[in-house]
């Protein structure tokens, strides 16, 4: 193999990405560091990075390149000196892709002299993110040769499919595979044969073992235990050399033969357990076996799902803190468990002396240690803190052989392989016995109630007493933040969500979560911004929102929300100088913002001038700038993760925390429509320059071309992602197999069924059956899809140019816009408009054209209207939700979430603007045409509206929400009072009233009272039999609901009168 590997690096020519992979322990971190070793010998090494799950900046892509970049400093002194100056260019560079085209490809491209440079990468599958995984296999592919200077990237990974489909996307040429575990069984078992027996025979000479040992046929069947893994091998010798057993009596219990299955990990899953059994239990007697075994769930299981490693010393205050430890002791003995108040009680008593007095700067953080003459009772803090320590020290000592325990007190216990903590959480590979399996979501729920205890005692106001609000976090003495903020602190800042997403979620630890947020949640951006990991505060909120809203806990739903826009709006500020946390951001809050409320002690005394801030959060999320030219398409991913937009490049944007993730170019011309397919991993980009493109999401590889004779107007992905179908300005509807890149069909404007003239937008139904294009000829046409034709179903009539056209996702509903400003939705079956929007007075000049645009559920539709701004639609009632405007430009297309939340539009000065849909507004009714009446229920629960439209709607008074709209005729509604039980509704118009049920919406009788003149005001009797009503000519009638008759032919004999409980009427005689 190691041939292999250097001959394909000496190569001149060929594929320059070598990826090896390998199941877990087939030797692939050996091999790469063998290679590092060696091409580094022959001075090719430019750098080196291994990943390593749980080990911070090694699991991700954050600090990548630039560790290349600091490696390939030091490699030449000619590539030196650029990558110095590239730095000077770009002080701040965030983005990896953009690191890597400053830092690595743009110095290498001035080197003058002709030389290979070999990059090794280890254990790309354990990095977490599996974009980060795309894209710096994406990045690679495109560093072929720069200038003088030859790329070559040896790349080892388990055969997890990010990978395979990152290499896939890769051009042929590009890279060579090779599967270690399939290639060289022969030399494998050599390889494992020769390591035992060098092995073996160091612990046969440092163990004084007698005689001729190992035998042969042991070491054969060793051999064939290992089944190919190198990592059974190495773990089997730790094992043998354990010093606390005999090395023969340990090889024995290795060499018992046993019923563990042929699986290719089914021996090593054995030897695991026989480690754990001898370890762990040992000679433990029957009895205190349950408590043994929980403690060593909790803290390995502690270990194995940590997202970084910690010392031991900090591991224990975590532990404490999170009461697993000692709450399962408990639950072993008595089977309760601890009040959820006393969680974290430990630690927080283990800390009391290291905080000491604000500001005070005498104890060093990191170890805990006291001065002498402390108090008793701080002595015997110490000693518990100690002994709580040594109990995880005693612990970890015995598992030497799956754990790296050799220096504890320096240096973090690190898994010997990842294999063990795949063994540990995955509950079938236990072979009958679960006692050593570890549960994850359990293991997480307890760090979640750690991180927020910790956090909870330690955090506070100016934590780091940098005292002067304008000092910048970057000024801060580390060493007093590392003081203040010492590791376990740290840790907890940094992932208390990441585990609180993976716990088992209940009210209690929702309300311990509610509790500290309300508490200490600007405390908490304060110290992330002096961790430097402010901007991730974004992402772990909105991860958050998302979650709970999954759980009935609205005080906590509502000041997440809250956090997630205060963030949103200030982070930046915050990240730059953490004490502004309260000076700036908290005073520029709005007066009615949650965490203005909750924090208005902390905002400083000394500022007396009080700015003009809003009462609420605007409906603008974000501004998304970096475009030069006018935002001419966007779109939202199925999954709600990314936003598209475009002027002659593509832009993707993370929708969580408005971020910038990658830019495409390749366009010549403006884009004139993009799309995500239905799985979110490919986008599709219409452009004027005639060309359509393919792309992957998730690396930005261009996958395909397809090629127009004229510009494209639109385009859009059928569900399942396999076809897309294209139009130009001059008519032809084409459907393109991607599979193939072939086009299927063709419908060119010169066949009868076609557009007459060009065809400005088209989309596919959510079943993939149908299509919808709009065209410049006033019409919409719906077409049935056909193996190998089109078929056209029905031509719908716009009285202007057809903008925009979309399909519900269920397909059973049509929304068309046009240049006039109309938005119309069309019934999809039976080809009927079923409601109309048009812009009133003159204002559509103004538009344009109209886009329009569904969410997931095909509740909402959202409309574009140029300079008049937004609009968010009910489908079903037709009523206007939400309006958004911004002076700033036009607005020339938009896009609604699939969740229907948000909506991000792009306008014409370059800007991408995400807007909230109303989650946490203020309750508010709003309707398409003039409201003329609101009414409540006598139980003040729901309200009835009337409007010019002839409609009256019933809405829920708590939240808002349309529950009915009532459709009369044309004619306006004057008049609408709910009867004394609120459960019927009269409505009163020209000539007519309308008795309604309230909880169905259905019409129950109709009575014709005058053809002259408009009721103006009516109401129910007390036993809501009869009914009363106030024409315009001022003469009142009352008449008999179970008859439909009048009952009067006097309008004087009634007489009218206002009551605590509304209008009484009365008519002598009845």
């Amino acid at each position: 193999m190691l041939r292999l590997i250097y001959e394909w690096s000496a190569a001149t020519d060929g594929s320059h990405i070598f990826w090896l992979s390998g199941m877990a322990g087939t030797g692939k971190s050996t091999i790469a560091r063998t290679v590092a070793r060696r091409v580094s010998e022959k001075g090719q090494l430019g750098a080196s990075f291994f990943f390593s799950k749980g080990k911070g900046a090694l699991a991700d892509a954050s600090k990548f390149v630039t560790t290349l970049a600091f490696q390939l400093y030091y490699y030449d002194p000619n590539i030196a000196e650029h990558i110095h100056k590239a730095i000077n260019d770009h002080p701040i560079s965030e983005r990896t892709e953009d690191q890597w085209d400053q830092f690595i490809l743009e110095p290498l491209s001035k080197i003058d002299t002709p030389m290979v440079i070999i990059f090794v990468i280890d254990a790309l599958d354990e990095c977490d993110n599996q974009d980060d995984v795309r894209l710096i296999l994406r990045l690679f592919g495109k560093s072929k040769p720069v200038g003088n200077v030859k790329l070559r990237f040896f790349v080892t990974s388990r055969p997890e499919q990010p990978i395979e489909l990152g290499i896939e996307s890769l051009e042929n040429s590009a890279h060579r595979d090779v599967a270690l575990h399939s290639m060289f069984p022969k030399e494998t078992k050599q390889d494992i044969l020769a390591f035992l027996q060098h092995e073996l025979a160091l612990v046969h000479e440092r163990r004084r073992v007698r005689g001729k040992w190992p035998e042969t046929k042991d070491l054969t069947i060793l051999v064939r235990k290992a089944n190919g893994l190198f990592i059974y091998a190495a773990t089997a010798c730790r094992f043998i050399g354990d010093t606390n057993f005999l090395p023969k009596d340990q090889l024995s219990k290795l060499l018992k033969k046993s019923s563990w299955g042929n699986s290719l990990t089914a021996q090593l899953d054995k030897m695991y357990m026989q480690v754990l059994r001898q370890s762990i239990l040992g000679d433990c007697d029957e009895e205190n076996q349950p408590e043994i075994l929980e403690r060593f769930r909790t803290l390995v299981g502690t270990i194995v799902v940590l997202f970084e490693s910690l010392r031991v010393r900090h591991l224990s205050y975590l532990l404490q803190a999170s009461g697993g430890w000692e709450r399962r002791g408990r639950a072993e003995e008595d089977k309760t468990h601890g009040d959820d108040e006393e969680d974290g009680d430990d630690y927080q008593d283990d800390q009391d002396d290291e905080d000491g007095d604000d500001g005070d700067d005498g104890d060093d953080g990191d170890d805990g240690e006291h001065g002498e003459g402390g108090k008793n009772d701080e002595d015997g803090e110490e000693d518990k803190e100690i002994d709580f320590e040594d109990k995880v020290k005693i612990t970890l000592d015995k598992l030497g052989s799956v754990l790296d325990v050799s220096n504890l007190t320096e240096v973090a216990p690190q898994l010997v392989h990842p294999s063990f903590r795949d063994f540990l959480l995955d509950k079938n590979r236990r072979a009958g016995d679960p006692r050593f399996w570890v549960d994850g979501k359990r293991t997480h729920t307890d760090l979640t109630r750690g991180c927020l205890a910790i956090m909870s005692k330690s955090l506070k106001n100016d934590i780091c007493n940098l005292r002067l609000p304008g000092i910048l976090a970057e000024e801060a003495d580390r060493s007093k933040v590392e003081e203040c903020i010492p590791p376990e602190l740290q840790y907890a800042c940094s992932y208390w969500v990441h585990h609180f997403q993976k716990s088992v979620v209940d009210p209690s630890l929702l309300e311990v979560v509610y509790t500290f947020l309300k508490e200490h949640l600007l405390h908490w951006f304060e110290a992330l911004s002096l961790l430097g990991t402010m901007e991730k505060s974004g992402l772990m909120l909105f991860d958050l929102h998302n979650l709970v809203q999954i759980f009935d806990h609205q005080l906590l739903m509502k000041l997440v929300y809250d956090a997630y826009r205060f963030s949103m709006t200030y982070h930046s500020m915050i990240e730059q100088a953490p004490l502004q946390t309260y000076c700036a951001a908290l005073k520029f809050t709005p007066f009615h913002s949650i965490i203005r409320v909750l924090f208005e002690d902390q905002i400083p005394s000394w500022i007396k001038l009080k700015p003009s801030v809003p009462e609420n959060w605007d409906s603008l999320l974000q501004t998304l700038e970096g475009h030069v030219g006018s935002v001419s398409s966007v779109a939202f991913s199925p999954d709600s993760q990314k936003i598209l937009s475009a002027d002659d490049t593509l832009r993707i944007w993370d929708a969580r925390s408005a971020s910038l993730l990658q830019t495409l170019e390749g366009h010549s011309n403006i884009v004139s429509s993009v799309a995500f397919s239905g799985d979110s991993q490919k986008i599709v980009s219409g452009s004027y320059d005639k060309i359509a493109r393919v792309w992957d999401a998730r690396s930005g590889l261009l996958l395909q071309t397809l090629e127009h004779p004229t510009p494209i107007s639109s385009v859009a992905f059928s569900h399942d992602g396999q076809k897309i179908v294209s139009v130009s300005e001059d008519g032809p509807l084409r459907l393109w197999d991607i599979g193939s890149s072939s086009l299927l069909i063709s419908r060119l404007s010169q066949t009868l069924e076609s557009h007459r003239y060009g065809v400005n937008s088209v989309a596919f139904s959510g079943d993939g059956g149908k299509i919808v294009s709009g065209s410049q000829d006033h019409t919409l046409r719906v077409w049935d899809v056909q193996p190998h034709t089109l078929k056209l179903l029905q031509t719908l009539i716009h009285s202007c140019p057809v903008t925009s056209v979309a399909f519900s996702r269920d397909s059973r509903v049509i929304a068309s816009g046009s240049e006039d400003g109309t938005v119309r939705v069309w019934d999809a079956t039976l080809y009927s408009q079923i409601w109309k929007f048009e812009m009133p007075g003159e204002s559509y000049s103004w538009c344009g054209k109209c886009l329009v645009a569904f969410s997931n559920d095909s509740q909402k539709i959202v409309s574009a209207h140029g300079h008049e701004g937004v609009r968010v639609w009910d489908v079903a009632s037709d009523s206007l939700l939400q309006t958004f405007r911004d002076n700033s430009g036009e607005v020339i297309s938009v896009a609604l979430s699939p969740d229907g939340q948000s909506v991000v539009s792009g306008s014409s000065d370059s800007n991408v603007r995400l807007w909230d849909v109303g989650l946490n507004s203020q309750t508010s009714i709003a309707q398409s045409a003039v409201i003329m009446l609101v009414a409540f229920s006598h139980d003040g629960q729901k309200i009835v509206s009337g409007s010019d439209d002839g409609t009256a709607r019933i809405w829920d008074a708590g939240s808002g929400s349309l529950l009915h709209t009532l459709c009369g005729d044309k004619y306006l509604v004057e008049s609408a009072v709910f009867s004394s039980d609120d459960q019927k509704i009269a409505t009163g118009s020209f000539w007519m009233i309308r008795i309604w049920d309230v909880q169905s919406g259905s019409l129950i009788k109709t009575l014709e009272v005058s053809r002259h003149y408009t009721v103006r005001s009516l109401d129910f009797s007390s036993d809501d039999r009869k009914i009363i009503f106030e024409c315009r000519s001022e003469s009142r009638e009352l008449w008999d609901l179970e008859t439909c008759m009048r009952l009067n032919d006097d309008p004087s004999s009634i007489a009218i009168a206002a009551s605590s409980s509304g209008v009484e009427s009365w008519q002598r005689g009845y």
